[in-house]
């Protein structure tokens, strides 16, 4: 496990023990995000400078700076390697997302502005497959999900209405997920080459829900709020949240992030002021034999009867989806 700080140190803890295995700092500037790859011990690590700088933490090379490159002498605020390690895709506070490809040594590929930026909040998902690259767009109340074979723009979501703070594709492959600053979540299905709203869930936490992270076998989500409390819920629950969720209590301060091991056997909770906390699960973690069928069915269309007795009527876009399903032999 890797934990950045404002003191400017980079530890190495074994998870096991929680003991600092090694440390090293990066003097005159504050580390913000990191992120792990998915294929070997290497993690990249975005600072308020802008720089990015890539560390080896093989056992031989622990700490050893790989690379760096600047673009834009603007905070990092969130980078995702994708799932395939083929990217980088790095946000920086000026609204402006890089994409550098790995293969090519760390090179930027593709740059992404926007118009109408926001000041606080900033947030990246690859999809399980690295197909796409989904990211909170302009004023907070806009998605754009791109296609990663040549970065172009794929979907595009408008959740006028409420402010997106965080968005994670979930593991299954088949859902999107949005928190909003109002502490919803709400859930997009990826459909027939089209992304369709499927639910929301609301009042995750009592105050603004400050971070959610989605369990690795897609069956629970962990929430976290201003009122220190961390909330573990059923992923295929609707409508408000439901007041007999297991709940983790013992920060000073609210908790800011959550992550769930990998097995599942813990989690850890970050908080401003008292340090990472470990949490044993004892939740079912028995991982699907087909993740990509860990999801909910969305809902069928209700037919429209205009007079009684009248065959039911319905329109184009529901026409179709009926096909497919039917073709697919889901109904």
């Amino acid at each position: 496990m890797v934990s950045v700080g404002l003191d400017q140190r980079i530890y190495i803890w074994n998870s096991e023990t929680m003991e600092v295995v090694t440390e090293f700092t990066t003097s005159n500037d504050v580390a913000l995000k990191l992120t792990t790859s998915n294929v070997d011990p290497t993690i990249a690590i975005g600072f308020k400078s802008g720089f990015i700088r890539i560390f080896d933490l093989s056992f031989e090379n622990s700490g050893k700076l790989m690379a760096e490159t600047m673009i834009f002498e603007a905070p990092v605020m969130d980078l995702q390697y994708s799932p395939d390690n083929k990217f980088l895709a790095v946000f920086y506070k000026s609204c402006r997302i890089v994409i550098f490809s790995i293969e090519k040594g760390y090179q930027p590929v593709k740059s992404i502005d926007y118009e109408f930026p926001n000041d606080n909040y900033f947030s990246l998902s690859f999809s399980p497959d690295s197909k796409y690259l989904a990211n909170i767009s302009s004023n907070a109340n806009n998605v754009t999900i791109w296609e990663t074979k040549n970065f172009s723009l794929k979907f595009h979501l408008d959740v006028t209405g409420d402010i997106v703070s965080k968005l994670k594709f979930a593991p299954n492959g088949k859902d999107l997920v949005l928190l909003t600053t109002s502490s919803k979540l709400k859930f997009y299905r990826f459909n027939f080459s089209e992304i369709v709203f499927n639910k929301e869930i609301y009042g995750v936490t009592d105050l603004e829900c400050q971070d959610f992270e989605i369990s690795p076998n897609n069956k629970f989500i962990a929430c976290c709020g201003r009122e220190g409390v961390i909330k573990v819920y059923d992923y295929f629950m609707r409508g408000s949240a439901s007041p007999s969720s297991q709940a983790f209590i013992g920060h000073f301060k609210y908790p800011k992030r959550v992550y769930w091991q990998e097995d599942m056997r813990f989690m850890y909770s970050i908080g401003e002021g008292n340090g990472i906390f470990k949490w044993s699960f004892f939740g079912e973690r028995e991982m699907p034999s087909d993740m990509s069928r860990c999801y909910e069915e969305l809902e069928l269309p209700k037919a429209e009867f205009k007079h009684p007795g009248e065959d039911p009527v319905y329109n184009h876009e529901e026409l179709l989806r009926m096909t497919n399903l039917q073709i697919d032999g889901q109904y």
